[in-house]
């Protein structure tokens, strides 16, 4: 079995890998294995530039927040993208920091407006947050782009129709 070889362990904290654990190519730019679970296939948050939403206790959930790793081959990942599984060793890179930003922005900013949106027993991501605090997570992503904050948008109310006065009747004939 190889063992991981890492600068910052001690020779008796080196741990052996098993066959199916990844041993590749693909490293973050200062030299570090994947990390994270299942099988050290998947980049754990802590390696690389991690943001969080603005403090409120329910915007520290992790799927709000957004992190970004440079590779070793000069490109980047980016988490959140598509959905909150696909931070693994097979996700997307993108060419530039800038444009592995964007796209976890956009990814975020949709969220958070689902979220908004949520109505009902039906929760799309598990929670519910109110207007004012999606309001927040899209002022404070576009912030990230050093971007004039998008509105959260609100459907406009529908067109009422002429009331009617009395009662209607209604005649059938078969």
């Amino acid at each position: 079995m190889p063992t991981i070889q890492n600068s910052k362990m001690k020779s008796r904290q080196q741990t052996k890998l098993a066959s199916w654990q990844y041993t590749g190519p693909l490293r973050t730019a200062s030299g570090e294995l994947p990390h994270g679970c299942p099988w050290n296939r998947h980049w754990a948050l802590w390696q690389g530039e991690f943001y969080r939403p603005p403090d409120d206790r329910i915007l520290h959930r992790v799927d709000l927040s957004i992190c970004l790793i440079e590779l070793n081959n000069g490109r980047w990942l980016a988490r959140p993208i598509r959905s909150d599984v696909l931070f693994d060793i097979n996700s997307p890179q993108f060419e530039s920091r800038h444009a592995a930003l964007r796209t976890a922005v956009a990814h975020v900013i949709r969220k958070a407006r689902w979220r908004a949106r949520a109505r009902g027993d039906f929760l799309p991501y598990g929670y519910k947050i109110s207007p004012e605090t999606a309001q927040e997570v899209i002022t404070w992503a576009m912030g990230l782009l050093n971007l004039e904050p998008a509105k959260l948008y609100h459907p406009p109310a529908p067109a009422k129709g002429p009331g009617v006065s009395g009662q209607l009747q209604l005649e059938f004939s078969l």
